[in-house]
């Protein structure tokens, strides 16, 4: 029994708050991520080190990757140009593209 309480705790002294998972995903996919979590609430890291493809749809990239961290916690994509929630058809490089 103390043997799980100690991997809960190290797997809790890992969480990330919504901000830095945003920031995570934009490190790593550079597209900007913005997740509607409550106050104090917590996430597993963004667990990937490679990003995806440039001609991947963002809404399956990030049903596909994000989905499982956040469970029913929402999120939005904002482009560089502002808009939010681009077109579900629009590709990593397209989004990609307007932030520069």
């Amino acid at each position: 029994m103390e043997e799980l309480n100690r991997v809960s705790e190290m797997e809790e002294s890992n969480l990330v708050s919504g901000i830095e998972l945003s920031r995570q995903i934009f490190e790593l996919e550079q597209i900007r991520v913005v997740i509607l979590a409550h106050p104090g609430e917590l996430f597993r890291p963004y667990p990937f080190n490679k990003c995806s493809g440039f001609t991947n749809r963002v809404y399956d990239v990030l049903e596909r990757r994000l989905r499982p961290i956040l469970g029913e916690t929402q999120y939005v994509v904002v482009s560089g140009t502002g808009e939010v929630n681009p077109h579900g058809r629009s590709t990593m490089g397209t989004i990609r593209g307007t932030y520069y």
